[in-house]
């Protein structure tokens, strides 16, 4: 690493120099010694393991094929390669991003985010209880990272007089007390209303 000119550095500033970097980057540290030797966990492997031990035995049949489909369709050609600890911040937003691009609706995109989330959890979890050097706790919040909701547009609706003249126009009794009962009670259009006469 170059950290400047023989002009600017004595030997002993830049040994002062280089210790208080290595300190700030935390390379001294034994958990750094214990990371580096140990393999990489990429997000497929913590799938694998989360699918084996969890999702077949945890989860009901019709989740258990919902959730790895979406999986297999949605996340890991994204994600499978990539070493656990840095899936951060940055790495989702650009996931979610895809997702959208790829016409996914909000709600399916949350869940998909909650698959990640329950994935690298359960790895930290298994790492945690293991004694092997572990990752981060999950940092990322939905609610930073979350797509913009769409906001709805007002549905179409009669105004007073409009509905009168339904009412009026109704061809039978029966009819007009049911649009009448309709238009009071703010029922929706698509609604089925079956009268039982005694």
């Amino acid at each position: 690493m170059i950290i400047g000119n023989i002009d600017q550095f004595t030997r002993p500033k830049a040994e002062r120099w280089l210790s208080k970097f290595i300190e700030e980057e935390g390379i001294n540290d034994e958990s750094h010694l214990a990371r580096s030797q140990s393999p990489v966990v990429t997000f497929g492997l913590a799938a694998r393991g989360w699918m084996d031990h969890h999702l077949i035995v945890n989860k009901k049949r019709s989740s258990q094929r919902s959730m790895s489909c979406e999986l297999n369709k949605h996340i890991l050609p994204h994600l499978k390669s990539t070493p656990l600890e840095e899936i951060t911040y940055p790495v989702m937003r650009g996931l979610i991003h895809t997702w959208q691009r790829e016409e996914l609706s909000r709600k399916s995109v949350k869940n998909l985010f909650g698959i990640v989330r329950a994935i690298y959890n359960f790895q930290f979890d298994e790492m945690a209880q293991s004694g092997k050097p572990i990752v981060s706790p999950w940092l990322v919040k939905w609610k930073k990272v979350a797509p913009p909701k769409t906001v709805q547009r007002e549905l179409p609706y009669f105004t007073v007089a409009q509905m009168a003249a339904v009412v009026n126009t109704a061809k039978t009794q029966l009819n007009r007390a049911l649009f009448a009962l309709a238009a009071g009670t703010g029922a929706r259009a698509g609604l089925r209303y079956e009268l039982k006469l005694m």
